[in-house]
């Protein structure tokens, strides 16, 4: 089999020297120059790149002659922006796309400090500008996505830029900042915008839009509920509340984190342990703010009250209030902890 495999592969490199060699103009053999110059079109060659595609393993740097010169086969070629590569995985493609998001979420994130910055949606506004850099050809080169090495690349940049979004802690999983920022995984971005492409022929660009979407968020959905990390703000964003728009109100410039990071594990005056359940919830050092909450909304359940905040203005106000008095008093401690 080894020696069918090499005269398999040699085939193939002749083949390839045959179909890629440019002929003189006045040469005899009607190769891809004679074509080009009976249809009435020259060859820039200062500008020609060659790339051999295909899955076999063999020499890529295969020396061709392209009229009086010789040219060898690149690895990596850039056609109309995405970048090609011998086998097309689309890596360097990706590779690229990701540290050029990476500098300008750099940049972008001076713009937006976590107190007295944007608000929450003027920041994922400037971050869109990110998910285009990244997401750009990705109609093509959407399936490498599926991955895991290609996908966390570019969901670490995006991970960055939610943080950003949501003013939270960088201790905030990558699924749950995503959730808080309603910034969708950007392998389902991408393969979203895959099926829109894929399907506009048939039902039109807008209906092929919404259905993409549609389906993108049932995906999502099912991912939340299926992923271990978050769990924290699962409780409080359940898979049928995450994905619904609201204009409720903004993200809050100190959010609440999910799960217990390492600065907010303090003992408490009650003996318990500081984490975000215990301070919204069950700390008795704010049962007086506490109980004018309930008694304007009613009982305060973390299984519900984003449900409630979304249904309702006056108790998403309510409790932004509530929050925003909570997390000031706990600065001081936050500080102190801190420093020592």
């Amino acid at each position: 089999m080894k020696g069918k495999h090499f005269e398999l592969d040699r085939e193939i490199q002749r083949l390839a020297k045959h179909l890629l060699r440019w002929y003189p103009k006045n040469g005899g053999d009607a190769g891809a120059g004679a074509w080009l110059e009976d249809h009435g079109l020259s060859l820039a060659r200062e500008k020609t790149e060659l790339l051999l595609l295909t899955k076999q393993r063999i020499p890529a740097a295969i020396p061709f002659q392209v009229e009086d010169e010789e040219m060898e086969v690149k690895a990596v070629v850039k056609y109309l922006g995405v970048r090609l590569d011998t086998k097309l995985t689309f890596w360097a493609q990706i590779q690229h796309a990701a540290e050029a998001a990476s500098k300008v979420t750099t940049a972008l994130s001076r713009l937006m400090a976590n107190v007295g910055g944007p608000t929450a949606k003027k920041r994922r506004l400037l971050m869109s500008v990110t998910d285009s850099i990244i997401l750009y050809g990705c109609e093509i080169w959407a399936d490498a996505l599926q991955k895991e090495k290609y996908r966390k690349v570019v969901a670490s940049v995006q991970r960055r830029g939610a943080l950003r979004i949501a003013s939270a802690y960088r201790t905030v999983s990558e699924p749950a900042v995503l959730v808080i920022a309603g910034v969708m995984p950007i392998d389902m971005r991408a393969t979203e915008r895959k099926t829109a492409y894929s399907t506009k022929e048939e039902v039109g660009a807008k209906e092929a839009r919404a259905r993409a979407r549609i389906q993108a968020m049932q995906r999502w959905q099912e991912r939340w509920r299926e992923e271990h990390r978050g769990r924290w703000t699962a409780r409080l964003m359940p898979g049928q509340t995450f994905g619904k728009e609201t204009r409720r109100g903004e993200l809050l410039p100190h959010p609440i984190p999910d799960g217990p990071p390492v600065l907010l594990l303090v003992p408490t005056q009650d003996g318990e342990v500081d984490d975000a359940y215990h301070t919204f919830f069950e700390c008795t050092r704010f049962d007086a703010e506490r109980r004018v909450l309930e008694g304007q909304i009613g009982h305060l359940d973390p299984d519900t009250i984003v449900e409630a905040m979304i249904r309702s203005q006056d108790v998403w106000n309510k409790v932004e209030v509530f929050v925003r008095a909570v997390l000031l008093l706990k600065k001081p401690e936050l500080d102190r902890h801190i420093e020592g």
